[in-house]
């Protein structure tokens, strides 16, 4: 049996620890699915870098144009040169031939015409060959200028077609595509043949069909497409082909062919130079404001830059390169929370199937569980809810730490489960304890009353309840802190001197004074009398009840404690005086009670003895009897009124509460002692101020009380003497009175004769059971009346009040 259990505990230990692991892994995979749970849109990359997509398309079609729809005519130099830079170019020359015209003609015409007049025939020939040679050589010169910028804009022109060829071979493994060219009915594409749409829809990944079918995306290329008379397609491929070396190939080549311009094609910079400089500095800064992506000021200085080394490098940037392998990197990332998702499912299946059979075996009591709850709970429960966001905060930044479900697996993964399953475990234990306290709410409110907050609370409450010692207190720490810095403050004034010095020196000096003359004595007179407080403490404590603390001339909360306390000494005594009464009380109800009840009993043995001798004569017998029934009826009565009396101290007694006519009570009650009132010395003076005095009572307990009343007057009055009764009323209550001269000597306090078997008659010879007065009184009080005793030398007086 022993072993089975042993076995079932180790099995449910398995369980509990899977269980832990099963929630940790669910933990992990719900975050990282909350965390990345954008990747799940099939269409996030496009959504994410859709701008990018769009300007890398644009460059494309814009590349396409260039290279095959819009070729350089290479059929001559000049043909290459765009219209615009052959014109000006034109201009320029012949601003120059007139230039050097106006020149020659400056230097020469003057001397010609002089010669002319001079009819100097030969100097005239000579000045007009010379001027003709040197129109000659200037026009020589114009023309091998406007030879070499031509030369250049050539081949700058083919530099920037091959640096166009060379983008575009960039680009063929990232898109494909296949137009068709409506004006000229030309086909432009790096595919060998049209793709059918199968096969578009197979390896596309995305793809632009122009003119587009409906709710299908453009990415902005249908205007482009509409202004060149294009239809057709362009595609990215899901699948990256291999890099090809052909671009290698090309790059080598423009490399080698543009870095070196040959010598021909290096003239002397001329003004057509510099303002084609310029112009390519203010296009580059107008293409930035007007095109801000990358990819268009790319295109541009492509267009524009006269350097291949610049050239090369724009043409080689851009997002183009890792299209492919980003699209399939989101993909894969979609796929692994696709996973992610059923290894959720199938956790909450394998956590809610733990659950329930830990539940079933009573795990919540296994000893594990139950320690590890009371390790928690010696910690406040304030704190603890606390200490659950720091927990959850490092459980998070555990799982951010490790990609969980990254592969291959390694001792990250380990590590990353070792650390989490402690934490998990603590957080269940939280979520155990919550439980509980909403089972059972009476846990939860007895831990938050001993938690930190609530002994904080408590102790703020009682620091702040007493709002002038705290004022006092704040007072006296600001002007001591005013003293201790007014001396350092009051000596560098005396060191630095002048007016302000003077002043600073004269203030300190006079808060000095102030402080000593009223702060510290008020200080210390509330310090002597705390001390005082402090020594009569101790000595009450000691026993010393007679002890006074001397509160002096003090006013305020000391002095006021040391009032109460003085006051608490008078009531301890008042208490000790009180307990010595009451075992007095207590000894003489032991001692009343053994006497009263010894005495009937000890003649009852004595007359039983005396029956039982032989000799007794039938007479004697005859009065024995008698005897003996009077000490039985005796003892009877103390025996009843004893129970009685107690029953009314302990008020288990049941009152049936009715209106009765108070005065008939009193009135049967002194009829039923007529025959003894008129066989006593005594003489009944009884005033009813009326015959129908009504209150709410129990008739047979307030006849019984006016029957207890009027049996101890009678047998306690002093014979010969009057016993007066007074019957009266008010709005609220009925009054009773009785009067009558005692014929004892009632040197006590008369609140004793309310106690027990207490008598006026101290020798205890009278007949009274020393109870009528306590049974009367429980039964007034019972009723909600009262009922009190005044003794004026020998006159006795009982005052009874009767709420109505």
């Amino acid at each position: 049996m022993d072993t089975k259990s042993t076995n079932k505990r180790g099995f449910l230990r398995v369980v509990m620890l899977g269980f832990v692991l099963t929630v940790t892994i669910l933990a992990i995979t719900v975050v990282d699915l909350t965390d990345k749970s954008h990747y799940l849109d099939k269409d996030y990359y496009l959504n994410q870098w859709g701008y990018s997509i769009h300007d890398e398309l644009f460059v494309l079609a814009k590349l396409i144009k260039d290279v095959h729809a819009d070729p350089t005519n290479r059929s001559t130099t000049v043909d290459k040169v765009a219209p615009q830079d052959l014109q000006r170019l034109n201009e320029e020359r012949e601003q120059k031939l007139a230039k050097a015209n106006a020149e020659a003609a400056a230097q020469f015409d003057q001397k010609i015409s002089e010669a002319r007049a001079a009819e100097n025939h030969d100097l005239v020939a000579q000045l007009e060959a010379d001027k003709a040679k040197l129109l000659s050589e200037k026009e020589q010169q114009i023309q091998e200028a406007w030879d070499a910028s031509v030369l250049q804009l050539a081949r700058a022109a083919d530099m920037r077609y091959e640096v166009k060829q060379y983008s575009l071979l960039l680009r063929d493994g990232t898109f494909k595509y296949y137009i068709r060219d409506k004006g000229n009915d030309n086909v432009y594409t790096n595919l060998e043949s049209e793709p059918t749409e199968l096969e578009v829809r197979q390896s596309a990944l995305i793809t632009v069909q122009i003119p587009a079918a409906s709710g299908e995306d453009s990415w902005g290329l249908t205007r482009f497409f509409q202004e060149n008379r294009w239809e057709g397609l362009i595609y990215i491929p899901k699948k990256q082909p291999p890099y090809s070396p052909e671009i290698d190939e090309k790059r080598a080549e423009l490399l080698q062919r543009y870095s070196q311009p040959e010598e021909s094609s290096q003239p002397e910079q001329t003004e057509a130079d510099t303002a084609f400089n310029d112009e390519v500095d203010v296009h580059r800064e107008i293409t930035a404001a007007t095109y801000p992506t990358d990819f268009q000021a790319h295109a541009t200085i492509v267009e524009k830059t006269p350097d291949i080394h610049a050239m090369l490098n724009a043409a080689e940037q851009g997002h183009f390169h890792n299209m492919i392998s980003d699209a399939i990197y989101y993909q894969s990332l979609r796929e692994r929370l696709l996973k992610e998702i059923f290894v959720l499912v199938i956790g909450l299946i394998a956590a809610a199937a733990l659950a329930w059979y830990l539940k079933e075996q009573k795990a919540a009591e296994h000893p594990i569980v139950v320690n590890s709850l009371a390790v928690m709970r010696r910690l406040p429960l304030d704190i603890r809810l606390f200490l659950l966001l720091p927990i959850g905060l490092v459980y998070l930044i555990i799982i951010a730490s490790h990609t969980f479900f990254s592969l291959p697996i390694d001792f990250g993964h380990v590590v990353q489960l070792f650390l989490l399953s402690p934490l998990t475990f603590l957080l269940l234990l939280y979520l155990l304890e919550a439980w509980q306290y909403y089972k059972n709410p009476s846990t939860f409110q007895e831990a938050w009353h001993k938690s930190y907050s609530v002994k904080l609370y408590a102790l703020l409450n009682d620091s702040f309840a007493n709002k002038g010692i705290l004022f006092k207190l704040v007072t006296l720490f600001v002007l001591s802190g005013g003293m201790v810095l007014s001396v350092p403050a009051g000596l560098l004034a005396l060191n630095a001197g002048g007016g302000e010095g003077t002043l600073v020196l004269l203030f300190c000096l006079f808060y000095s004074g102030f402080y000593l003359l009223f702060v510290l004595p008020y200080i210390l007179r509330r310090l002597s009398l705390l001390n005082r407080i402090i020594a009569g403490v101790a000595q009450m404590s000691e026993g010393n009840v007679d002890t006074v603390i001397d509160p002096g001339s003090t006013k305020g909360k000391l002095a006021n404690t040391a009032h109460a306390l003085n006051r608490i000494k008078d009531g301890v005594q008042r208490s000790l005086q009180d307990q010595i009464k009451s075992e007095r009380l207590k000894s003489e109800l032991i001692t009343n009670v053994s006497h009263d009840l010894k005495t009937p009993l000890t003649s009852i043995i004595n007359y039983v003895d005396l029956l039982k001798r032989e000799d007794t004569t039938t007479e004697e017998r005859q009065n024995y009897v008698s005897i003996l029934e009077r000490k039985t009826e005796r003892l009877k009565v103390l025996i009843d009124d004893l129970f009685e009396a107690s029953k009314m101290a302990s008020g288990a007694v049941e009152l049936n509460i009715e209106r009765v006519n108070v005065s008939a009570l009193l009135n049967q009650a002194i009829a039923e002692f007529s025959d003894k009132i008129e066989e006593s010395s005594l003489t009944f003076r009884v005033n009813v101020e009326n015959q129908k005095i009504y209150a709410k009572l129990d008739g047979k307990k307030t006849w019984r009380v006016f029957e207890n009343l009027i049996s101890n007057a009678l047998k306690y009055a002093m014979p010969g003497t009057r016993v007066h009764i007074e019957l009266t009323e008010d709005d609220a209550a009925v009054h009773f009175a009785i009067k009558n001269v005692s014929s004892y000597e009632i040197n006590f306090d008369a609140d004793e004769l309310f106690e027990r078997f207490k008598r006026a008659d101290t020798s205890r010879n009278t007949e009274g059971s020393g109870l009528g007065l306590a049974i009367a009184k429980s039964i007034v009080e019972l009723q909600g009346g009262t009922m009190s005793l005044a003794i004026d030398g020998d006159y006795f007086k009982v005052n009874v009040r009767f709420p109505k």
